[in-house]
């Protein structure tokens, strides 16, 4: 895990999940050759992390653990140090999703919202965007539900208030509905982006989608009954052995920390299904061996296997290498 000391922060959280995810795999296809720590001070270096934490996975055991600099609140980081993992996070909603679908107990082509939608408790107006009728678990899950966070005058919704505060000019959404208690319920900013028009047509186009997520994870309180953090533990996180992993809490603001995610005025448990986790390089390790296959214990089946590493249907990414999959960026 990485904490970047400089502004692109977009580009290096995607490093993070690259490093804690995939460098594993990588170190088990070449363990003798594969000068792994060179490698990694070099990428250190060019990009001037700030802090960072790496472990890498050799036949199946744990082979080099290491920690670096420091974290987002300028303390030391160790090596069972916990960080805001963000866009991490969404891996593991996507996975309960899978599971849940897995045992029969979730359409991924069920409506979510309408009369006969599984989150119907949210009320559809007379003039709602009839599209929205049509979003299914699916397109959540690929991020092609209709928003997109380029060419809204919110930005990111559920990051309004704070892209706000660092003085982004943006339509104020708690000042549209009038609530003192936004940004503190999810189920505020849900009603509100149900009430707008759709940036595009479910399944028309794919856009990282932090609203799409945070539904996902009402979804899964709604089919299980469960708190979503409470199901994620029970199925996911304890089955792994992945006992430092939490929904993090709210963290202290830095001046060069210049990610909305990891600011303090976001709740973690606000955006819990979307960016809401904090973890450590040893539980990330253990969830990658979980769901890879490199050990006899594995929570998730090949058929959920393949829903992961699957193309979205009808966007045009049909002829690309690369693409927004369930939780993760696949490459081909």
């Amino acid at each position: 895990m990485i904490n970047p000391a400089k502004k692109d922060l977009k580009k290096n959280m995607w490093i993070v999940s690259f490093l804690t995810l995939f460098l594993p795999f990588l170190a088990h296809a070449h363990p003798v050759s594969f000068k792994f720590e060179d490698a990694f001070h070099e990428l250190w270096r060019t990009n001037k992390y700030g802090g960072a934490q790496v472990g890498v996975v050799v036949n199946d055991r744990l082979a080099y653990a290491k920690a670096y600099g420091k974290g987002h609140d300028q303390t030391n980081i160790e090596l069972l140090s916990r960080h805001p993992i963000s866009a991490i996070s969404k891996a593991f909603t996507a996975v309960a999703i899978l599971q849940l679908y897995d045992q029969g107990k979730l359409n991924l082509t069920a409506e979510v919202f309408g009369e006969n939608g599984i989150l119907s408790d949210f009320e559809l107006k007379a003039n709602t965007d009839p599209r929205i009728r049509d979003i299914t678990v699916e397109h959540l899950l690929y991020h092609t539900a209709g928003w997109n966070y380029t060419k809204s005058d919110l930005a990111d919704p559920m990051l309004n208030s704070e892209l706000i505060k660092r003085h982004q000019t943006l339509k104020n959404i708690s000042r549209e509905i009038h609530s003192k208690d936004f940004p503190q319920e999810t189920s505020y900013v849900i009603n509100y982006m149900l009430s707008l028009p759709l940036d595009f047509t479910p399944g028309t186009k794919s856009v990282v989608s932090n609203i799409g997520y945070v539904i996902l994870g009402r979804v899964i309180e709604a089919v299980t009954n469960y708190i979503y953090e409470d199901f994620v533990k029970q199925h996911i996180l304890f089955p792994c052995g992945m006992m430092h992993t939490r929904i993090g809490k709210v963290h202290r603001c830095v001046d060069k920390d210049n990610d909305p995610a990891f600011n303090c005025h976001v709740s973690s448990a606000y955006v819990d299904s979307a960016l809401g986790w904090e973890s450590n390089m040893y539980d990330l390790s253990r969830f990658a061996q979980c769901i890879d296959g490199s050990t006899d214990f594995t929570i998730i089946t090949e058929a959920m296997k393949n829903i992961l590493l699957s193309k979205p249907k009808a966007v045009a990414v049909q002829h690309k290498d690369t693409w927004l999959g369930p939780g993760f960026h696949v490459n081909s």
